[in-house]
């Protein structure tokens, strides 16, 4: 008995610490795609961007300018442009043109879908499907 109540004291310190440190900060599936995009262009393009300077990425441009401009002459804004569309259509089951300079983060809704295709190995969500957790 004594250990579980120390279980629980843990945990919740542990909680407690969790939520002091990133009160400040709540995040949206728009922030997380954001997030997973800017990890997978690091990871694509050998580039550094901070978590607070996708906060600023309104357009597939945005993407495009800081990525190219971080990569040194390694690659160009309009293959950085290329590989985004590509990583939402593959990734995030994104269909059709994304304008370059249209606010795609802007939606909401549209974001919350892509983020959860993308948990669903980039199947579109059909808004009017009943979940089945079972």
């Amino acid at each position: 008995m004594c250990s579980r109540r120390m279980q629980r004291e843990s945990y919740a310190d542990g909680l407690w610490e969790f939520l002091r440190r990133w009160r400040p900060k709540v995040f949206s599936y728009v922030d997380l795609v954001r997030v997973e995009i800017a990890m997978e262009a690091e990871e694509r393009f050998g580039v550094t961007i901070g978590d607070e300077e996708t906060d600023g990425w309104r357009s597939l441009g945005d993407i495009a300018r800081l990525v190219a401009g971080r990569a040194g002459g390694r690659t160009t804004e309009t293959e950085v442009l290329g590989w985004v569309r590509s990583l939402l259509a593959v990734d995030y089951g994104v269909a059709g043109e994304l304008a370059p300079e249209g606010d795609v983060f802007g939606d909401y809704d549209q974001v919350t879908g892509w983020f959860f295709a993308h948990k669903r190995g980039g199947y579109p969500i059909d808004p009017d499907a009943a979940i089945d957790d079972g």
